[in-house]
């Protein structure tokens, strides 16, 4: 990799995908143990609302304000039923739906209303919230009432609201959003009425509209979709007849279709989806079989199929999977019997195995 690009995957990492049928928002029960990756840490939601971290904590984003880094997992919240995890601050929503945040703040994503460096135990933020998904500079909810909010910094239009001012505060966007999902520096939207909705930085096509243009304003990308997903520079949609749609970079294969060729309107990848996630450069789908299957960025072994090698076409990668979460460079598995599992990159302990090796196959998470 060029420095240029090691740059681009530290920046540009999935931040949060998001499935809206995945919590009961009316009562916050989490149905079962819920997974998402950061940049280098991991986040665990127990069905008992306990959070359980691990990985890099530097710039306080594990909340415990020590600022270290943890190849286990520990507890550090209690009654939360959502979380996101950005590149260097994590945000999660409490029972009561009250937002609280920790990390880096330089850009104002925490929304607090200064930029103070940096916040290293969890703090709150704001009410009536049910849903999060932190990026690399801003961060997006949704309100109770469906409205979407944005804050941090808007330098690409990654707001959507039209402008290029950022703000330290959360300041509303639009109505009628069921989904968010944020890239480094874009961001993807899911309405209502099934439509996706895209914004910001676009220099792979990530927005799906034929350009390569930042975008502003929200733009109608497609219909149709019960299911969004932002990876670095690039974007998955799982649409309601649960065919998976990609479109932006595909430098490492992560689209799937066989190709390295960069694509500026979604392209069809496969069928019979039952979820999606995209990393760094990595994606992973479950089939409908509940079979896990992988493409991409290999680096690390983060698609789980023993090697370092990139692949350029969804390989199956093990069976009775029933949830994922792909971080910059590693993934989390959970499978049918509540099990967890993962592989990757292993630096800052983010696998939770009790180790710093990366893995090339799933290796077994134990919950205490």
């Amino acid at each position: 990799m060029t420095n240029s690009r090691i740059l681009y995957f530290v920046i540009l990492l999935l931040i949060g995908c998001e499935n809206p049928m995945l919590v009961n928002n009316t009562t916050n029960a989490i149905p079962f143990l819920q997974i998402e990756t950061g940049d280098y840490h991991t986040l665990v939601l127990k069905p008992d609302n306990s959070l359980w971290v691990c990985g890099d904590g530097s710039n306080g984003k594990l909340g415990d304000g020590l600022y270290d880094s943890y190849n286990k997992l520990f507890k550090i919240e209690d009654n939360v039923f959502a979380m996101s995890g950005g590149t260097d601050h994590t945000m999660i929503i409490k029972k009561d739906n009250t937002l609280w945040e920790c990390g880096y703040n330089y850009y104002g994503q925490l929304g607090i209303e200064n930029t103070a460096n940096m916040v290293g135990v969890f703090i709150k933020i704001t009410d009536s919230v049910k849903a999060v998904s932190a990026g690399y500079t801003h961060t997006l909810i949704i309100k109770t009432d469906n409205s979407l909010w944005a804050c941090g910094s808007n330098g690409f239009g990654q707001f959507g609201n039209g402008t290029h001012v950022s703000s330290d505060t959360f300041v509303k966007i639009t109505e009628n959003v069921k989904a968010i999902s944020t890239d480094g520096l874009s961001s993807l939207i899911l309405k209502m009425d099934n439509t996706v909705w895209a914004c910001g930085w676009n220099n792979y096509g990530q927005l799906g509209n034929g350009t390569t243009f930042a975008s502003k304003d929200l733009i109608k990308v497609t219909n149709n979709v019960k299911a969004i997903c932002a990876g670095g520079g690039y974007t998955l949609v799982l649409k309601n007849d649960n065919s998976v749609w990609g479109c932006g970079t595909n430098t490492y294969g992560q689209l799937g279709n066989s190709t390295l060729t960069q694509q500026s309107r979604l392209i069809k990848i496969t069928d019979n989806v039952l979820d999606i996630a995209a990393g760094g450069a990595h994606t992973l789908v479950i089939k409908n079989d509940s079979t896990l299957w992988a493409c991409g960025w290999n680096n690390f072994g983060q698609l789980g199929n023993g090697t370092t090698t990139n692949q350029h076409q969804l390989v199956k990668v093990t069976e009775h999977v029933k949830a994922i979460s792909a971080g910059q460079g590693h993934s989390l598995v959970l499978k049918t019997d509540n099990s967890l599992w993962a592989c990757g990159n292993n630096g800052s302990g983010q696998l939770g195995d009790s180790s710093q090796i990366d893995e090339t196959r799933l290796v077994r998470v134990i919950l205490r």
